[in-house]
């Protein structure tokens, strides 16, 4: 399990994951600082397979799409 949420208020991006969501977050992050550039995760909703659908936050906006930039 892993989601990328946004509270009520806008303010904060929460992200919830389990053991196996951190392994493939820090997997995600290892490619990109090896490789460069940037890498997408998304729900299998928006066609990926990295993100959770299952919001964990009851007041919270689940994010579909997190796009992450490598720059210098």
């Amino acid at each position: 399990m892993l989601t990328f949420e946004i509270t009520r208020d806008g303010d904060v991006l929460e992200i919830h994951a389990d053991q196996e969501g951190l392994s493939v977050l820090m997997s995600r992050f290892e490619q990109l600082r090896s490789h460069g550039g940037h890498l997408h995760l998304m729900t299998p909703a928006w066609g990926g397979e990295e993100l959770s659908e299952d919001q964990q936050g009851d007041e919270n906006r689940l994010l579909h799409h997190v796009k992450v930039m490598l720059w210098g």
